[in-house]
């Protein structure tokens, strides 16, 4: 016999239990495998968009604000400029977020 040849249930198309059970056992594996690697990568996304949404507001925020840090640039240091005019604006942000909370909070009521 030689050893290219094989046993005649195999050349027929059968295959042996040992290999039924190995397939059985990969392909659901397989499948887990895929799906994990399906969920990391949206995780992953989920965690990088929300990352370039910060960075996108901060960017808007700093370009919007740029005109008035140069204009209280001229009588004053650029650092002091800055922390001022941020100041300025985030309390102001806030000030209309509690009061449009409060006016959404007496219509509900």
């Amino acid at each position: 016999m030689s050893s290219n040849s094989r046993p005649l249930n195999i050349l027929h198309g059968e295959t042996s239990t040992g290999s039924k059970w190995t397939r059985r056992r990969d392909i659901p594996l397989a499948i887990l495998a895929w799906i994990a690697l399906v969920a990391v990568i949206i995780w992953a996304a989920d965690h990088i968009i929300r990352s370039l949404v910060v960075l996108a507001i901060a960017a808007l925020l700093a370009y919007a604000l740029a005109p008035a840090v140069k204009l209280l640039q001229r009588v004053m240091p650029r650092f002091l400029a800055i922390i001022i005019v941020y100041l300025i604006v985030l309390t102001g942000l806030s000030w209309l977020s509690r009061k449009t909370r409060l006016i959404k909070l007496a219509s509900n009521s």
